[in-house]
């Protein structure tokens, strides 16, 4: 800590502190040092994003883990990590409608983000409803849509494209998989 006190912009050593305080179930002291981080680093997601981590998933108090993770996204509007605790915070609660809003309105954004995203983006939709229903068909759309983006915006990243056929495979979508894979296996 003391070394942290001379060095407070240092987010790798607040991690591997905050980590220290998680291992022996300290999730309060945790919270402090990234709190302190969250300070000296107001632009950086990072230390947002995991106090979201620590009250979601250490406190059980998913209100504040929704205000931090907003607060992430807002930072860091090309990663996926915190639109996923978002929206696992969001249904957890039982604000699915919000939840579902949170997933149109990040589908209708597509501007600077990389394939990594979505494929992250299309990977969530795997723990949504992907039945007929309207809910399921509106799910199935919006995870068809972030695939095609994955393979837009993939260029030459096999591993990528390879995730891309994975998922169009456990999707139902032999066709769409065999693009994946081709271009990877091409890569």
């Amino acid at each position: 800590i003391r070394s942290l006190d001379s060095d407070p912009g240092n987010m790798r050593l607040a991690l591997d502190v905050a980590r220290e305080y998680l291992r022996r179930a300290e999730p309060l002291a945790a919270l402090e040092i990234l709190r302190r981080s969250a300070e000296n680093r107001p632009s950086d997601y990072l230390p947002q994003y995991l106090l979201a981590e620590i009250y979601f998933h250490h406190l059980q108090d998913p209100a504040r883990a929704i205000r931090y993770s907003r607060k992430a996204m807002a930072l860091g509007p090309g990663v996926f990590a915190p639109v996923d605790l978002l929206w696992t915070a969001l249904a957890y609660s039982g604000q699915s409608s919000k939840a579902s809003a949170l997933l149109a309105d990040v589908a209708g954004n597509p501007a600077g983000k990389d394939a990594r995203y979505w494929l992250d983006f299309a990977a969530l939709h795997r723990r949504l409803p992907l039945d007929g229903s309207s809910t399921g068909k509106a799910n199935r759309e919006r995870m068809r849509d972030a695939l095609r983006r994955v393979r837009e915006l993939a260029g030459e990243n096999a591993e990528i494209l390879a995730g891309g056929g994975d998922l169009a495979v456990v999707s139902g979508w032999p066709a769409l998989a065999v693009d994946f894979y081709s271009e990877a296996h091409q890569l």
